[in-house]
């Protein structure tokens, strides 16, 4: 019998509450960050094999507030916390990811929340690669940081170990810069009246309040079309799209599909952030296996095995699946040994 130790349910604000491998109820942790201008929130997170601490990313931050706009982008770094006894956690610096720009925290007047796209502007780049990663046993993590297939492997106290495969990222012409930046401003327009429409208002919304919030949405809106029009380009087009390891130490690696255009949507995040509908309308892809040690094992189309939603002891993974009616149902299944 494999005992999981603490589970932890990440809350707002960043926190978690843990739970006993049995189910029931331990304690609420806080996570103490005194350094920072404003409270961070989790992007991923990863809960150790053996137990104890959890690993994660923080996301980007953006907030407007009486007047005053905060910026946080950059911040590539896997951090660690440890779940031992007592109600606070401090989260350390575990593996530093490769910023294609450098980490920015601005704060700043401003006038209404479209200011906070210009302090962004430099901070959207397109084909700008995902920093994804997952846990290994031992108490490490294996990440990737940039457009190459170099999955690195950081253990404690120790030099970072890269494995993949010899495969090489597709450069990005100025055809394709053309291609993608209209497919972005497609996006965006096919989408601006759902995002930047204030229907949410009631009819008993006084009028000069809606032609205020009208006019700040429209301002939004012009600031977002900005930002599109004006990002620049990262020389290659990523090969990693998400990474996933199972409790033996195996990488599973998703790679994305051969049309680089599929990676263009201001609005989307990584794959932990991708939409349903998005993941039915772009299945193209495919899904490496590389043993602990790093060696190739084999490859699976994203078409016939998603990637799993969980991977679990003995081989066990999960996948949700949802029918017509938006019912999700998690399936589980076990991996050959070949690929666990």
């Amino acid at each position: 019998m494999v005992s999981l130790g603490p589970i932890p349910v990440q809350f707002e604000p960043f926190g978690d509450l843990l739970f006993r491998a049995d189910g029931s109820f331990e304690r609420a942790i806080r996570f103490a960050d005194s350094d920072a201008a404003q409270p961070p929130s989790a992007e991923r997170v990863r809960h150790g094999r053996e137990g104890g601490a959890l690993f994660l990313t923080r996301s980007p931050v953006a907030r407007f507030s009486q007047g005053e706009a905060s910026v946080s982008t950059g911040d590539r770094t896997v951090y660690q916390v440890s779940l031992d006894e007592g109600d606070e956690a401090v989260t350390v610096p575990f593996a530093e990811g490769w910023e294609p720009r450098p980490e920015r925290q601005v704060t700043t007047e401003a006038q209404d929340p479209s200011d906070m796209f210009g302090m962004l502007r430099d901070s959207y780049v397109y084909f700008s690669p995902s920093m994804v990663f997952d846990v290994v046993p031992g108490g490490g993590v294996a990440y990737s940081d940039s457009s190459a297939y170099a999955v690195k492997i950081q253990v404690a106290n120790a030099t970072p170990r890269v494995v993949g495969r010899p495969l090489q990222p597709q450069p990005v012409t100025e055809q394709l810069r053309e291609r993608a930046r209209a497919r972005a401003l497609g996006n965006l327009e096919s989408s601006a009246e759902e995002q930047f429409t204030p229907s949410w208002l009631g009819d008993d919304v006084p009028e000069a309040i809606r032609e205020q919030m009208a006019a700040m949405m429209e301002g939004m809106a012009a600031g977002v079309r900005d930002m599109v029009e004006n990002a620049s380009f990262m020389p290659e087009v990523p090969l990693v799209r998400d990474l996933r390891t199972t409790w033996e130490g195996a990488i599973w690696v998703e790679r994305w599909g051969s049309d680089p255009l599929a990676q263009i949507d201001p609005a989307a995040g990584g794959s932990d952030d991708r939409s349903r509908e998005a993941e039915e309308a772009a299945p193209e892809g495919w899904i490496d296996v590389l043993a602990p040690g790093g060696e190739y094992v084999g490859t699976f189309s994203l078409e016939e095995t998603p990637m799993p939603g969980a991977f679990g002891p003995g081989g066990l993974v999960a996948f949700v699946e949802t029918d017509e009616l938006d019912i999700p149902t998690i399936i589980v299944k076990r991996l050959p040994v070949a690929v666990r």
